[in-house]
């Protein structure tokens, strides 16, 4: 276990510049500093090295850490330590440089994952793609937090060479497609310039967006359950208000309601309450079996909650997105984990009649 970073550069065990007094006036991106505790957690767990306190190799990871901390909770270039600011650039792949400014406008993914080849699959759009939206994506997909770490330093400052490995679980959908729960992981080297401080002053950036890609496309499209499992993880409960008839014909005031926690179509989590309420006619036959049943209800009453949050991607082509999982899959080193109980199901949205 890594020692805690000492209280002088205001961070947790692996990020500095976090509070203190040198960020008294740090404008935060969402009105404070965020907290690491669950990729924390992953990291410590699921890394395949643990350097020694001091070590060169702990000092790059740290400071990558810290750099990645600013880019995503900071708003404004000037509050960055771990970068001089004038003239950082960063590059991804042998692309365009990007200024310290042009990064933080549209983040870190959307700096990563700007090839030319993937948004007419499906599988990411950078220009589509607000610093938020890009966020909330990776952020729904991998609930327990997206892990980095040093593999290996080839060479020291002023330019620092190193290997280094990202990883996560799928445990949350990614455009459409359903968790898999697998570990989605990459490789990349990374060239590293910095001045005197040992703030970044240039950064390069190689790997293949194939290998993150294509495990996130493997799971399949949603069905209209997955899509309402995802959006309610704790269920979608139904009761019965009124019954105002008995048998034969049964009729009867209901509600339906859950709490969106997870993401539906696209469209960010807002943890709010979703209900709607409706009224069905039910004909039974001597045993109590149903014959027939009316269902009458507004489904906007039901939409108009799930589509409240902001949208977090535009939609894929179906034939599309599996085509690239398909060639981008092989890439992608995945392990096997159980399934999630399955929520409470809807009784009426997959079946009966509705009121016209």
């Amino acid at each position: 276990m890594e020692v805690a970073a000492a209280d002088s550069s205001g961070g947790d065990r692996y990020r500095s510049h976090l509070t203190g007094d040198g960020e008294k006036n740090t404008v935060w991106r969402h009105g404070a500093p965020p907290t690491y505790d669950a990729v924390n957690s992953l990291f410590e767990a699921e890394r395949t090295q643990e350097w020694p306190a001091g070590s060169l190799e702990e000092t790059v990871q740290n400071a990558i850490k810290t750099w990645e901390m600013e880019l995503s909770h900071k708003a404004r270039i000037e509050d960055f330590k771990s970068v001089s600011p004038s003239r950082f650039r960063l590059s991804v792949n042998g692309g365009r440089p990007l200024t310290g400014e042009e990064t933080l406008a549209v983040g870190s993914y959307n700096a990563l994952l700007a090839s030319p080849i993937l948004p007419g699959a499906g599988a990411y759009d950078s220009a589509a793609e607000t610093f938020e939206s890009s966020h909330d994506l990776f952020r729904a997909a991998f609930p327990r937090g997206f892990a980095w770490e040093v593999i290996r330093v080839y060479s020291g400052p002023p330019v620092i060479t190193f290997k280094f490995r990202h990883w996560g679980h799928m445990d949350g959908p990614y455009k459409g497609h359903a968790p898999t729960g697998d570990k989605v992981e990459f490789y990349g080297v990374a060239v590293l310039k910095v001045d005197g401080q040992l703030r970044a002053e240039d950064v390069e950036v190689y790997y293949d967006p194939g290998e993150l890609l294509g495990g996130l496309l493997k799971g399949p499209l949603l069905s209209s359950h997955d899509l309402f499992r995802a959006a309610f993880p704790r269920g979608f409960a139904w009761e019965v208000i009124r019954v105002y008839s008995g048998p034969p014909v049964i009729t009867f005031k209901f509600r339906h309601w859950g709490h969106m926690d997870g993401p539906y179509k696209g469209h960010a989590p807002t943890g709010d309450k979703v209900e709607f309420y409706g009224v069905a006619v039910l004909k039974v036959d001597g045993q109590l079996r149903a014959e027939d049943v009316e269902v009458y209800y507004d489904p906007g009453e039901l939409l108009g909650g799930l589509l409240k949050g902001p949208l977090l991607v535009p939609s894929a082509e179906e034939d599309a997105a599996r085509q690239l999982a398909e060639r981008l899959g092989e890439a992608a080193t995945v392990s096997a984990s159980g399934a999630a109980p399955q929520p409470q199901a809807c009784p009426f949205l997959a079946s009966g009649k509705r009121g016209e």
